[in-house]
């Protein structure tokens, strides 16, 4: 660990499993955080949940008295914003599925938020809801991401929008599900798979992890940060690892999250750099 640490400056933390599980702090992770800022460490945050903007996930870190700034902060939502504004800026309107922290960074990136409201959830007069759901073309993607109301008439529209080749097949994350308490909830993967199943079409980007655009974005917001002492401690082997190796960054597992402890020989045979049980375990070994 302490060799670890000296090759390391900067920490970016992934949140749900390794920080904090659903709404209860995991033990001495705050601990930790405090700890390696004490030692110079900056520390950077990207969580895999697409439920929040960058305002209210710093919100809840500040409920748990974790402090930090929003331009260290790095989530789904304002990386598919960016990713929109950036290079699609001929896009003003999107049908997304997903919740408020999603639609509130699209619209803080000028983007016009479609929802069907209006249409009736059973019906098979697809080809005249989509006349009237969109009758000038101009939904220029579909965004999948988190959604705990997700529908048929979602999975509906989304195809229907799909069978144009112009318009854009966006997911946050592909995760199959995530570990709460040790119970498992499905993720944004098994949505994208319904919509892929009806349109026949994959999405053309994800957004986040393993897809390396974050560290682009880091590196443009803050220049100061050098990729080679940057690492990221995560809780997922496909997606953490992937990211970091995309990205050209350190990597670190806890198994506190999706990993759990009895896949530690499975963890042992991939390239991760660093495997720890928690983030709390940083606190724990610095301060015997």
């Amino acid at each position: 660990m302490l060799s670890a640490l000296g090759r390391i400056d900067n920490f970016i933390l992934e949140s749900d499993g390794v920080i904090y599980a659903g709404e209860k702090l995991l033990e001495n992770a705050q601990e930790s955080i405090n700890t390696l800022q004490n030692l110079g460490k900056t520390i950077l945050y990207y969580p895999n949940s697409s439920t929040r903007s960058r305002e209210s996930f710093k919100q809840k870190l500040s409920k748990f008295g974790i402090e930090t700034e929003t331009n260290k902060i790095f989530t789904p939502s304002y990386i598919t914003a960016e990713y929109l504004k950036k290079y699609h800026p001929e896009i003003n309107k999107v049908y997304v599925l997903g919740k408020e922290g999603l639609k509130e960074e699209l619209q803080l990136a000028g983007l016009t938020i479609i929802e069907p409201d209006d249409f009736e959830e059973h019906t098979n007069a697809s080809s005249e809801i989509l006349k009237n759901f969109d009758i000038n073309k101009e939904i220029g993607a579909v965004i999948v991401s988190f959604d705990e109301s997700f529908s048929f008439k979602k999975v509906m529209l989304s195809s229907l929008l799909l069978e144009r080749k112009d318009c854009l097949f966006i997911a946050t994350n592909n995760s199959k599900y995530l570990v709460v308490e040790g119970k498992k909830y499905p993720g944004v993967g098994p949505l994208i798979a319904a919509i892929s199943k009806v349109s026949n079409r994959s999405p053309d980007i994800i957004t986040c992890r393993p897809n390396p655009m974050m560290t682009h974005l880091l590196t443009e917001n803050l220049p100061e940060i050098d990729l080679s002492r940057t690492c990221i401690i995560g809780d997922s082997i496909n997606t953490d690892l992937s990211f970091a190796r995309n990205s050209g960054i350190l990597s670190m597992l806890t198994l506190s999250g999706v990993t759990q402890p009895q896949e530690l020989e499975t963890v042992l045979t991939t390239d991760i750099n660093f495997v720890i049980h928690s983030l709390g375990k940083i606190y724990q070994v610095l301060n015997r």
